[in-house]
């Protein structure tokens, strides 16, 4: 399942994107909401 994270706390971004690799999940991630809407728009995610 890919996820894409988008957070702009860097430790709850750090712990979460941790947490989630540790499932096996392929994450990606950003830091700002205009970042996190461009890549929803342009890449496909199970979940963002």
């Amino acid at each position: 399942m890919k996820v894409l994270v988008i957070e702009d706390d860097r430790d709850v971004r750090d712990n979460l994107v941790q947490v989630l690799r540790d499932e096996s999940f392929i994450v990606d991630v950003v830091a700002d909401g205009a970042e996190g809407l461009y890549r929803a728009k342009e890449w496909q995610y199970d979940l963002c």
